[in-house]
């Protein structure tokens, strides 16, 4: 059945043809996606690696056939790869459905909060995290309307730069969006700037230090937490 679908998108088609054909590919993608959600193949990897990957790549054909399909189609062929767990393919097709930049649409959310299920997971690589978590972090905090979720992002963003990418240029900037829509918040600022303190200490960088500390963003803070 793959063998012919995949001929769909190489094949000139009548209005009808492609009715049709549409037909058959989204009801086997949808048939095969429902097999996946069923407790007697999760206990069976190679079945749900198999099943998975076809079911993806039937949506992400349907969705080349009728680009009105759009954003459900690879949302579902992303649901389809993480069942299979082929995280690095499951991320693509939810990075796809973010590129749209429907963010009102229900199918960004869930792609919004797949991707961040898929970046938590252990299985993943250091640099397929590192290449997605930072925009899908950044997409989720200006979507996201509850300040508790936005703030508990933000934060994890902050340690993602701190802890694994060293990048503490951006962790200043992150910190300071922080402080600036928490200023009541001493608990989390002070520990904040502790944290990028100790840093500065341990690699003996009194440079950056000093311009971190001295910045008057921080005095102000600094004053607060006295």
């Amino acid at each position: 059945f793959l063998k012919y679908a995949r001929l769909i998108t190489k094949t000139k088609l009548n209005p009808e043809q492609t009715k049709e054909a549409l037909f058959y590919v989204t009801k086997r993608a949808a048939h095969l996606q429902k097999e996946l959600g069923q407790s007697h193949n999760k206990k069976r990897p190679k079945v749900m690696r198999t099943k998975g990957r076809t079911a993806a790549e039937l949506y992400f054909i349907s969705q080349q056939v009728n680009p009105a399909l759009g954003e459900r189609a690879l949302f579902y062929a992303g649901e389809s790869y993480y069942a299979a767990q082929s995280f690095s393919q499951a991320l693509y097709m939810y990075q796809k459905v973010l590129d749209t930049k429907k963010s009102d649409s229900v199918y960004y959310k869930r792609s919004l909060a797949g991707m961040i299920v898929v970046l938590n997971n252990d299985k993943i690589s250091k640099k397929v995290r590192n290449k997605y978590f930072e925009s899908v972090m950044n997409a989720y905090i200006t979507s996201e309307e509850s300040k508790s979720k936005k703030n508990k992002a933000i934060e994890k963003l902050f340690s993602f730069y701190v802890v694994e990418k060293k990048d503490f240029g951006n962790a200043e900037k992150v910190f300071f969006a922080y402080a600036k829509q928490n200023p009541r918040n001493m608990s989390k600022n002070e520990a904040m700037i502790g944290r990028i303190v100790d840093v500065h200490k341990v690699q003996r960088n009194k440079k950056a230090l000093l311009s971190f500390v001295q910045k008057p963003q921080n005095l102000q803070l600094l004053r607060l937490l006295k």
